[in-house]
């Protein structure tokens, strides 16, 4: 492919080396659950860019086997946010990933498209001064073929000058089922995409000349 019109990101693991955290973030927060807790564990894992309160309602009904009332779930929500703000804030970013975007952000539009909640996946962006290189930066509780969709729409973009960059299967799914470009990050904790035919790269240093020498 070309170099596209538009790039959409995932965040965590995609801009962020922040999946780690979010992982932990389970960790803590069921840590009671001992019984559980490698189920619990394997579920978020499974199901990597999904929205935490999808994952909590999963977790109750069919794991811990459990009511899951809205009142707990906000509760759980909120011991979640408080367990990554410090780490997401100091975490490092992807290698390369600051490099392309100060060199194509001019010419290139940037979205984010996350399963974190929007406004605190705005305010992160907004601390780790990343605002300026996106044009729009969304998340849930809209899943992320609607958040594309809609992207699509506002931008009056064609979908096979858009690319989707991000490291897990659910981020596959959303590019295939919005039929536009995929390319998988290798995060350091494994590759999601072993039995799958997608191009991968370990980090943004390999972007540009793949794009380059696609377009050639």
């Amino acid at each position: 492919m070309k170099f596209p019109n538009a790039i959409v990101f995932d965040f965590d693991g995609v801009i962020l080396e922040s999946t780690e955290i979010k992982t932990q973030a389970f960790v803590d927060i069921f840590s009671d659950e001992t019984d559980h807790l490698d189920s619990i564990i394997r579920h978020h894992l499974e199901n990597m860019g999904i929205s935490r309160h999808e994952k909590f309602r999963y977790i109750y009904k069919n794991i811990l086997k459990r009511e899951l009332t809205q009142d707990h779930s906000e509760k759980l929500a909120q011991m979640f946010a408080l367990s990554v703000w410090k780490n997401i804030l100091d975490c490092p970013e992807v290698p390369g990933i600051i490099d392309f975007l100060k060199m194509h952000s001019k010419n290139c539009l940037f979205f984010i498209a996350s399963g974190t909640p929007e406004e605190e996946l705005k305010e992160v962006v907004k601390q780790r001064r990343l605002d300026n290189y996106f044009v729009g930066v969304y998340g849930s509780p809209r899943l992320k073929p609607e958040i594309i969709h809609d992207i699509v729409q506002k931008w009056n973009l064609k979908i096979n000058e858009m690319l989707f960059i991000g490291d897990a299967l659910t981020d596959l799914n959303a590019a295939r089922e919005c039929n536009i470009s995929f390319v998988g990050r290798i995060a350091p904790t494994g590759n999601n995409f072993t039995n799958e035919d997608v191009i991968t790269i370990d980090d943004f240093r390999e972007l540009p000349s793949f794009l380059n020498s696609s377009a050639s």
